[in-house]
């Protein structure tokens, strides 16, 4: 699991940072299976506020974390962006199976304000796909299904190497409404599934269940998304005459 703490005594077992740093920190726990303690059980920060939102495995138990960051000094390992470019920033952070070693932890983010709301990874080879909002018209972007910041928020969809150390694949989703986009998955081709919401019409694609927008719309889109393939397969707004939002996909 997890989350975000202001407790200075947390639980921690074989802890990779013993402490909290920061007004908030996330902590990363695993639980023994029968619920009745932690396997290990760490605090992840710098000295501002960090909030731990999604969590994945791979095959081998490592674990994969994204969140928000507002600190400065989080601590990297081998990381794409080594250092904090606007007012909050994405992080992705990488613990082994044992949960006692850091494999790898970055930055991912531009100017303004960008937050990691989820993350999927595929099991086998290891890239961490990571979705999110970012109002920042400078995020990285590499191999971008949507290579412009269309304004307001928009959503992201970034993909990331096994070790962390740089971009596999990062586009915009989004237009001149507010695009916020909240949960990811992997289907079993590894193509990419989000889901958000968003006031932004003129995203359906040809075919989608429904192309227009009343207001707050849920919506749904499924990605093939590497260093090879660019291409949306479709997305779709689900609505009703008022407020809809995705959060679960």
């Amino acid at each position: 699991i997890t989350g975000q703490t202001s407790s200075n005594n947390f639980p921690t077992q074989i802890p990779t940072q013993g402490n909290r740093a920061g007004s908030n920190d996330v902590f990363i726990t695993k639980l023994k299976a029968d619920g009745t303690g932690v396997e290990y059980s760490t605090y992840f920060g710098g000295s501002g506020s960090d909030l731990g939102r999604g969590i994945a495995l791979d095959n081998a138990g490592n674990v994969y974390v994204a969140g928000i960051t507002a600190s400065s000094n989080l601590p990297t390992v081998n990381p794409f962006q080594a250092t904090r470019a606007g007012s909050n920033d994405v992080f992705v952070a990488k613990l082994n199976a044992a949960g006692n070693t850091l494999l790898y932890s970055t930055y991912v983010g531009g100017s303004g304000d960008d937050q990691g709301l989820d993350i999927a990874v595929n099991k086998v080879d290891g890239t961490a796909v990571v979705t999110g909002i970012t109002n920042s018209s400078d995020f990285d972007i590499q191999y971008a299904i949507d290579g412009t910041y269309g304004g307001n928020w928009d959503a992201f969809v970034t993909r990331l190497s096994a070790d962390g150390g740089s971009l596999v694949a990062s586009t915009y989703l989004g237009g001149a409404g507010d695009d916020r986009a909240e949960d990811v998955t992997l289907g079993d081709a590894d193509n990419v599934f989000v889901v958000g919401r968003t006031t932004t019409g003129g995203l359906a694609t040809t075919g989608a269940f429904r192309t227009g927008i009343q207001g707050w719309d849920a919506f749904v889109t499924e990605l093939d998304f590497d260093a090879t393939t660019q291409q949306q397969a479709y997305f779709t707004y689900v609505s009703g005459s008022s407020t809809d939002y995705g959060f679960g996909v």
